[in-house]
């Protein structure tokens, strides 16, 4: 536990300084970002095998060991689709890449780490001027960090779809588009980005009825959640050839522990909308988000950034509705355990809105960051850490962080 502890902390403070106004070289943003990148994926990669999930022991280290012992990436290929494995070759051509340097697994997953906090950092630097950097990174060490030594295929996957809303609030709906569907090339599942981004545009598009349209398209998931229920449960393991039997079969363990799924994703919801509330409230045409001084630096003369009060608004919007499309999708878990794998890419915008959230309230922010790090914290300790096989340990190390 202590080395999440301390690396989740000093990290945090890492990336919060990236975020500076006072750093205005993209160079030394890049250099200072390296450290929390380099720290986190350095404990990911010598962790044991079992951390976080089986699926380094279920599949990960076969594909590591085929692409060590391939001659070319297309037998690689062909092996992995032993391992049904198919398609993913942006997966399997970093399994062959850091193959050509390392025979170790670990630095495998060395490097898969790094391409996922490179991922979320570009993300999170991109929405530096909505909320503080550091929570951002903090809500991502706590919630989706330990789930990728077991997500292997599909972190960076959840990382590219991170990222792709992120370009469509900040106004490159289709370079996100583009980003989000790089998915593809590490998991079948970023299917669920096309209609993460279809969501995401049709909010951003200029309107002065945006809140009826975020009622609709949650009108419109709840009809389509009681329709592929029935569908799915009729189709059952015979789909596709029974390839995805064990997510459609309900061999896992179903529905469990719903309830307080459910619990840990209403708290935020709750606070968004009061969020929204409240700015919709407010009758200023724009609002200061930061004043950044450099008069320690010479030379230099003071910069504002400001956005105004509707784009921030329709940002808020467009995550708290991803959100809620999350928590409606729920139920699937009814049919079986696996396939919160889907909802999971709505999930992933916390990441980057809890710390919106907090930071929309005018009057209250410090009070609302402070609540982000307990809430963050605590989901940690009891949904990671002692239900999600969290425990951290390292048999590289020798047993020094048998902590």
């Amino acid at each position: 536990m202590i080395i999440y502890l301390v690396t989740f902390t000093v990290t945090a403070v890492f990336v919060q300084a990236a975020g500076s106004p006072r750093i205005r070289s993209g160079v030394l943003r890049v250099l200072v970002l390296s450290v929390p990148a380099l720290i986190m994926s350095t404990v990911a990669g010598i962790r044991n095998y079992g951390v976080g999930g089986p699926d380094a022991l279920v599949y990960g280290n076969d594909a590591f060991a085929g692409a060590v012992s391939a001659n070319s990436f297309g037998s690689l290929v062909e092996y992995a689709n032993r391992l049904s494995i198919r398609g993913e070759v942006g997966y399997l051509g970093l399994n062959y890449a850091v193959s050509r340097i390392s025979s170790d697994a670990h630095v495998f997953y060395f490097w898969l780490a790094l391409v996922n906090a490179t991922i979320v950092l570009i993300a999170i630097m991109l929405m530096r001027d909505y909320a503080p950097p550091g929570l951002m990174w903090l809500t991502y060490l706590c919630t989706a960090y330990v789930d990728s030594f077991n997500l292997l295929r599909q972190g960076p996957a959840l990382a590219l779809a991170l990222l792709g809303i992120v370009l469509v609030l900040r106004a490159r709906a289709w370079t996100g588009l583009v980003v989000g569907l790089l998915g593809f090339l590490f998991h079948t599942s970023a299917i669920a980005f096309i209609p993460m981004w279809l969501v995401a545009t049709y909010l951003a598009r200029p309107t002065t009825k945006r809140g009826r349209r975020a009622i609709l398209i949650i009108v419109v998931v709840v009809v389509g959640m009681f329709a592929s229920s029935a569908i799915l449960q009729a189709v059952g393991g015979s789909f596709a050839g029974g390839a995805y039997s064990d997510y459609l079969g309900g061999s896992a363990r179903r529905g469990a522990a719903v309830g307080t799924e459910v619990l840990y994703r209403l708290i935020p919801i709750l606070g968004g909308l009061y969020a929204l509330k409240a700015m919709a409230r407010r009758s200023e045409p724009t609002e200061l988000l930061a004043e950044r001084s450099d008069r320690d630096l010479p030379g230099h003369r003071i910069v504002e950034s400001v956005l105004s009060a509707t784009t921030r608004q329709k940002a808020l919007l467009i995550v708290v509705v991803l959100l809620i499309i999350e928590l409606i999708m729920l139920p699937i878990r009814e049919i079986s355990y696996p396939l919160y794998r889907i909802p999971a890419y709505f999930g992933y915008i916390r990441i980057v809105a809890y710390a919106m959230i907090a930071s929309s309230l005018r009057t209250h922010k410090l009070p609302g960051y402070l609540a982000v790090v307990t809430f963050v914290a605590a989901y940690f300790y009891l949904v990671v850490y002692l239900r999600s096989q969290g425990e951290y340990s390292s048999s590289v190390l020798n047993g020094w962080l048998q902590l």
